[in-house]
């Protein structure tokens, strides 16, 4: 049940994401083109619209990931059985 609910919750807040370019992209498209409004004023109101709801999505992916671990990133490095790094090489000797 905590993996489904994480997995629920990461795609909610990827679909936040997604929602919230799309309307971005549509407030500018209106304000630049349609309104003629200069384009930095427009990004600036258009950052500080989305910027609340960019944090909401970011922090539901981030409990998703946390509760199922399907989705936490993968490390930079792998590991063997005995826990030593795979292909590392220890240039310190």
């Amino acid at each position: 049940m905590k993996k489904l609910t994480g997995s629920i919750i990461y795609v909610l807040g990827m679909l936040l994401n997604v929602l919230i370019g799309s309307l971005a992209l549509l407030y500018l498209f209106g304000t630049v083109i349609w309104m003629h409004v200069p384009l930095f004023k427009a990004l600036l109101v258009a950052v500080a619209l989305a910027s609340p709801f960019l944090v909401l999505s970011w922090v539901l992916r981030k409990i998703g990931r946390s509760m199922n671990p399907k989705f936490k990133p993968l490390p930079w490095y792998r590991l063997d059985k005995s826990g030593k790094m795979v292909g590392y090489t220890d240039k310190t000797n």
